[in-house]
């Protein structure tokens, strides 16, 4: 898949706004993905980036653990929102460790 720049990335890798979608054309030959988005200056975060600092035990995304997710970049725009369960809160939590939840729009 291409995107804006011409950049050659994995479609399962990266999660797009789908509102800063301008186009989106297959190039049948070259087996490949052009995605063109409205705005070119965005943000992204970095599930795996959360990990770094070992606050966090593991990150769920639309209720799916991301290591069975490859996410490597979400586009912030695609982000709904992004919550922390924490360890020994008030609602019983059989999961040790703080866990990062994200819910995609």
């Amino acid at each position: 898949m291409r995107f804006d720049k011409l950049e050659k990335i994995s479609l399962d890798t990266i999660y797009f706004d789908k509102d800063n979608i301008k186009s989106i054309k297959i190039n049948k030959q070259e087996k490949t993905v052009l995605i063109v988005q409205k705005n070119k200056n965005v943000e992204y975060f970095s599930p795996q980036n959360a990990f770094q600092s070992e606050k966090f035990k593991g990150v769920v995304i639309n209720g799916e653990v991301s290591e069975k997710l490859e996410f490597k970049s979400i586009e912030v725009g695609a982000i709904k929102s992004i919550n922390i369960l924490r360890e020994g809160g008030e609602i019983y939590n059989p999961i040790t460790g703080n866990f990062l939840i994200i819910t995609l729009k």
